[in-house]
């Protein structure tokens, strides 16, 4: 309900204010009046003699008389104006008449609001009708204007009517069995607060509220140092100068200790791990979540994975209970990913002279949380791939190379860091074909101790072997003493006799072997073949091919025993 503030602000103003002035009217016209004039209203018409504003308990009016010197204050509907000034009452009781000084326009059948408000402080009330029709009225009438004399207004009588709604609220536990009585109630009205603060504990609270329609009304009570909460109840209207009785359940409070994140670092490891700890209630559910509300859980929530985790709690209370809490963040959670492991030894491979193109070695690595990648420096020397915990180096040709490195590392997954890289070199020496795949074109090469065929006494050594003999034939298939061919040796044995030279050469089988190939004393024939194969048939040309072997100290000698006898007594030489 408005109140004309402009009135009350000008009050001093209006003492000082110029005497009223009378406008001559035509006959057709209403009489009118400009300036200041006296006002005075019967304001006991009928059984409205009084403000006849409370009601008591048994629904009766409680009749509240008029107050000499109460105001009232005065607006014209007609003009739209406030009239400045206002009325007092001029006596107690039934006879009572208000009358006072105002200032302004007025005209006979002008319609004429009057309001009286005992106190427009309706926040801070005391819970009795009896207070409220003390403190708390709030009553308006209409009247018209009727005459016009100097200097004197007067209009029809005055009928005030209530205007604000007087609730009875008695409180019950939330269950309804019982009566609950308070130190205090807060009547909330769509977002304004009401209190009422009675002498002693009641039950009872009787509220004067300016009318409302439609609003959401919530009630809270102190109760023995507790705060009760009815459930916020949403369309209610309560019509001014009507009385309302209205039982309300109240619910007692909850109680709660706020969960915290836990303290100190997560790390992933594989396991669900709590994010938070504490957290307790009393005649309420705890509840959680991590999707920012979507959905909630009473379980303590978890966290696997390696990442950020918001974490949310709200307070429900149980049923017959208030408080609580609303959805509210926790803050971040953080689990740390854990690092990888990556377990692959780091020693050197190596191509022998006997691992030829697509040649492989292998070894193990495995690793934790990620993916094995390998790769090497140069893949036209060797090319690296890895699978089910093996890591397979191929060689890509038969040449020499030496610290290919191979990087083995992890590409980590969500939940780790990546470890550090192992590395290893790849060295190779040149490819040598076994002697037993020699062809006339490796006449004049090298044959090493471990039964492969070398250019010469470096690459020998550079395959980790030993250069022992001269390839002179390739023999032809049929015959097994030379099927493959016939070399010699590049040193002597020194001289002996035939019998002794025999022995040396079967035991030169065990001191120095050659895989693939037996050491002999040449007969007869194959003495022939070498001496034909030299090119020359002599044994100077067979010797002078040795010339050019570093270390080679063969044919120095005049002649050699063959294996072959020539009679009983003596064995065939060649010089």
């Amino acid at each position: 309900m408005k109140k004309y503030t402009s009135i009350i602000c000008t009050m001093a103003v209006l003492l000082m204010a110029s005497a009223v002035t009378f406008v001559s009217c035509s006959k057709d016209e209403e009489p009118t009046v400009s300036g200041k004039f006296t006002l005075t209203v019967n304001a006991s018409k009928g059984a409205q003699a009084t403000k006849d504003l409370s009601l008591d308990d048994e629904h009766n009016v409680l009749t509240a008389s008029w107050k000499q010197g109460e105001k009232v204050y005065v607006h014209n509907n007609t003009t739209g104006e406030d009239l400045d000034g206002y009325l007092e009452a001029q006596s107690n009781g039934v006879n009572t008449v208000l009358k006072g000084s105002l200032t302004g326009d007025i005209a006979v059948g002008d319609e004429l609001s009057l309001r009286f408000c005992s106190s427009d402080n309706y926040t801070s009330q005391q819970g009795t009708i009896e207070w409220i029709a003390e403190n708390c009225d709030l009553a308006t009438a209409t009247v018209e204007v009727t005459d016009i004399s100097t200097p004197s207004v007067t209009t029809s009588d005055a009928d005030f009517a209530n205007q604000q709604a007087i609730v009875k609220f008695s409180l019950r536990n939330a269950r309804n069995t019982d009566d609950l009585s308070a130190t205090q109630l807060v009547v909330n009205v769509g977002g304004t607060d009401y209190t009422i603060t009675p002498a002693s504990d009641t039950n009872v609270f009787y509220v004067a509220l300016p009318g409302f329609s439609n609003q959401t009304v919530t009630l809270t009570a102190t109760v023995g140092g507790d705060t009760y909460i009815s459930n916020a109840v949403p369309g209610i209207t309560f019509a001014d100068g009507q009385y309302y009785t209205v039982a309300v359940g109240m619910k007692a409070p909850c109680s709660y200790t706020a969960p915290t994140l836990v303290s100190g670092t997560l790390t992933y490891n594989g396991s669900a791990q709590a994010l938070v700890t504490g957290g307790s209630v009393t005649n309420a559910t705890i509840y959680y979540s991590t999707n920012g509300g979507s959905s909630w859980s009473t379980s303590v929530p978890t966290g696997t994975n390696a990442g950020d985790y918001t974490v949310y709690y709200k307070v429900v209370p149980n049923d017959g209970y208030a408080g609580g809490v609303e959805s509210t963040s926790l803050g971040i959670k953080n689990i740390a990913k854990a690092a990888a492991t990556l377990t692959c030894s780091n020693g050197a491979i190596s191509f022998s002279s006997s691992d030829a193109t697509n040649s492989t070695k292998t070894r193990s690595a495995s690793c934790t949380g990620g993916t094995i990648n390998v790769a090497s420096a140069n893949t036209g020397n060797c090319t690296v791939s890895y699978s089910n915990g093996t890591i397979t180096v191929t060689r890509k040709n038969n040449s020499a190379f030496t610290n290919t490195q191979i990087t083995v590392s992890v590409t980590p997954d969500g939940n780790h860091t990546a470890p550090s890289n192992v590395r290893f070199n790849v060295s190779a020496v040149a490819y040598a074909k076994p002697a037993s795949s020699a062809t006339s074109s490796d006449k004049g090469k090298l044959i090493g101790r471990d039964g492969r065929i070398y250019d010469n006494v470096a690459a020998a050594s550079a395959a980790g072997t030993t250069a022992v003999a001269k390839i002179i034939y390739i023999g032809a298939t049929g015959n097994s003493s030379y099927n493959h061919g016939l070399a010699l040796a590049l040193t002597d044995e020194g001289e002996m006799a035939w019998d002794a030279a025999m022995t040396a050469c079967n035991n030169k089988n065990t001191s120095t072997p050659v895989t693939g190939a037996t050491w002999l004393l040449a007969s007869k024939d194959q003495w022939n073949y070498m001496l034909g194969a030299s090119g020359a048939g002599s044994g100077s040309a067979l010797r002078d091919g040795f010339s050019g072997i570093t270390g080679a100290s063969n044919l120095v000698n005049d002649d050699y025993w063959s294996s072959t006898l020539a009679d009983s007594n003596y064995p065939w030489e060649y010089w």
